[in-house]
């Protein structure tokens, strides 16, 4: 029984993933995620995701550069994706969404497992 305890905790189990489902009033959008962690948020809709530091984020030529596009389309709108340590971060950013009128929304993401948009590419 203490082997068997042992070789769990040698291997622990994978890391878990958190899928986001599109639904809601948002389903005629399409999105542009953003994850809000601490100190910083992540471009998912660039490959590979780019991280940017909170500090810099006003600055970033990638981040205002999202903010027009969404901006400049009917059809477009960021989705951020608040992590349990994130929310000063998502404060942040959407100061800077609604300063320059862009259109956003916000999900929660319990639990720190990878982010899984399948069924945003599913066409």
């Amino acid at each position: 029984l203490l082997q068997k305890d042992l070789n769990q905790r040698k291997n622990p189990a994978d890391e878990a993933t958190v899928s986001i489902l599109p639904g809601g009033s948002g389903i005629t959008f399409e999105p542009n995620f953003v994850e809000c962690t601490a100190g910083a948020i992540v471009l998912h809709h660039q490959q590979p995701p780019l991280r940017i530091r909170l500090n810099e984020v006003a600055a970033n030529k990638a981040f205002v550069a999202l903010l027009n596009k969404v901006a400049n389309a009917k059809q477009q709108s960021i989705i951020f994706l608040v992590r349990s340590d994130g929310l000063q971060s998502y404060r942040t950013v959407r100061g800077l969404c609604q300063a320059n009128n862009v259109r956003n929304g916000k999900l929660p993401v319990v639990g720190n497992g990878r982010l899984d948009f399948s069924h945003f590419t599913k066409k």
